[in-house]
């Protein structure tokens, strides 16, 4: 049955019974999306992907501008009906290999692996049924970004392949579903985009009630991933999934990595520490009222109008991480006045007496590149590549709005061209 669908654009894929006949009852993607036959006049409105269109009243006749309800309970169920099946589904492996090799096709791993597609695929689904965990070990080697060294373990292409399948297909659909709409790490339509736009919603909606007074607490975790608690992680996960091989598989994923913590370089990691801290979340929201208060992976905030009021909604989150596992880092954590500036997502934020929100990129972030540059010509490393890394790095420094000149001159001068 595979062998039909290799040429098919994977565009083009929708989910096959085991006919081979399309059924759009089974359908399922990333996004959570309903199948038809779910839909009813009861469904939640989809959020739109842009929340400033909602602070500004550009909403649709009927739209409700409150997100933190914005899921539907029956979506959930779906994705639990035999997930195992969706796991060893051929078409669902292919499509998660052709979106695994993305940008990293002329690997050696990459082009071995499609030599024998079919039979690697095959030999996947074979190793799944009888219970195995498909894994080659780990490629592990160390970067060091921003005075941190981090130790990376990525996986082999075979075990990437099931990887996704199974995140795409099972874990994000079923875990996404609880998250609050203010937790915008690494989902489908958020990102760190997304993030400082929900910074900035919730800093207007502060300056309409209260004006420039007011406190933001920012909060961040020490050693985050290394701190997760596997005993804890996996009663929450075991009571989303209802299928026994499916929380298998999740299991021996996550045991690879030891006893303790998650690895960086593995998707089932990332979805899984993305969900983890979200009873907090949802204290804070519903308990706590912290309405203005988002998350990022393991950085979070929230906005309250008095510093007594910071330090006590501040007291209580911090029993709530200690009794997860993953204690509050104290030295990056710090209450700021909304009158002065304060960093947040690599951007630097601060209210005006008018109620404008004034926001631009953390010149450390310049200061790095510069240093990068140099250092780029003192190790000999090849035109090509540092043209390509540096115009990846301007990518991003000009979606924050950011003076390019400084470094454009500074490569002009080192390099004698123009990246």
């Amino acid at each position: 049955m595979l062998c039909r669908f290799l040429s098919i654009s994977t565009t083009n894929f929708c989910n096959a019974n085991n006919n081979g006949n399309a059924n759009n009852n089974n359908a399922s993607n990333v996004n959570g999306v309903v199948p038809d036959s779910l839909m009813g006049s009861q469904q939640t409105i989809v959020c739109e992907s842009n929340p400033l269109k909602k602070e500004t009243g550009i909403l649709r006749s009927g739209e409700n501008s409150d997100h933190d309800g914005c899921y539907s309970t029956e979506s959930k169920s779906f994705y639990q009906r035999d997930s195992f099946s969706l796991l060893t589904d051929p078409i669902n492996l292919l499509h998660a290999y052709q979106e695994s090799k993305k940008g990293v096709a002329w690997k050696y791993s990459i082009q071995k692996y499609e030599q024998h597609l079919v039979k690697n695929i095959s030999d996947t689904i074979k190793t799944l049924e009888r219970g195995e965990i498909v894994t080659k070990g780990f490629f592990e080697f160390d970067i060091h970004e921003r005075g941190k060294n981090r130790h990376i373990k990525s996986v082999h292409i075979s075990e990437r392949v099931v990887q996704k399948t199974l995140c795409n297909q099972i874990l994000t659909p079923i875990l996404s579903k609880s998250l609050i709409h203010d937790n915008g790490a690494s989902l489908q339509g958020k990102g760190t985009s997304f993030t400082r736009d929900r910074m900035k919603v919730h800093l207007m909606r502060h300056y309409r009630k209260f004006g420039t007074a007011g406190y933001i607490v920012l909060l961040d975790c020490r050693k985050y991933f290394d701190s997760i608690e596997h005993g804890i992680l996996y009663p929450m996960l075991d009571n989303q999934i209802n299928d026994q091989k499916t929380i298998g598989i999740v299991h021996n994923y996550i045991d690879e990595f030891g006893e303790k913590s998650l690895g960086l370089g593995s998707q089932v990691s990332q979805i899984t520490a993305i969900f983890f801290p979200n009873s907090i979340d949802h204290y804070a929201k519903e308990t706590l009222h912290l309405k203005q208060y988002g998350r990022y992976m393991d950085d979070s905030y929230f906005i309250v109008p008095t510093k007594e009021e910071a330090q006590e909604k501040l007291l209580l989150l911090s029993k709530k991480y200690d009794a997860l596992g993953i204690p509050l880092n104290l030295r990056k954590t710090q209450i700021v006045k909304l009158t002065r500036n304060f960093t947040f997502m690599k951007c630097v934020y601060r209210i005006s007496g008018t109620g404008k929100i004034l926001i631009h990129p953390d010149k450390a972030g310049l200061k790095r590149m510069c240093i990068k540059l140099k250092k780029f010509k003192d190790l000999g490393i090849p035109l090509d590549q540092i043209e390509v890394a540096y115009r990846a790095w301007k990518g991003h420094w000009k979606s924050l709005k950011g003076d390019l000149r400084k470094t454009d001159l500074l490569y002009s001068r080192l390099y004698g061209e123009t990246a």
